[in-house]
């Protein structure tokens, strides 16, 4: 399950696109989540510390996590990390 957590408030109007670009890649739309925090800023480490959201793709898939991270990435035009956890156990019901 391809999980995209948005990092960043200024990044926050883009979950409408991150759903089209990941059902357009055939992942069913209840098939991931999208994680984000209205409270979260990220910003650059210069003197300025301007805006700097990026996202994260975490997937057990890796090829799957590549494939969504680089059509975010080519998509929105916003820096995408890929992280891959060991395992994850869905709930049952």
């Amino acid at each position: 399950m391809p999980n995209i957590v948005i990092v960043g408030r200024s990044s926050l109007g883009i979950c409408d696109e991150i759903s089209m670009i990941v059902k357009a890649l055939g992942v069913s739309e209840t098939d991931g989540v999208i994680t984000f925090s209205q409270d979260t800023v990220c910003i650059d480490m210069s003197s300025t510390h301007r805006d700097s959201p990026y996202l994260i793709v975490r997937d057990t898939n890796r090829e799957r996590a590549d494939k969504i991270a680089l059509a975010l990435n080519a998509g929105l035009d916003i820096d995408v990390e890929v992280e891959i956890p060991h395992n994850f156990y869905p709930r049952k019901s």
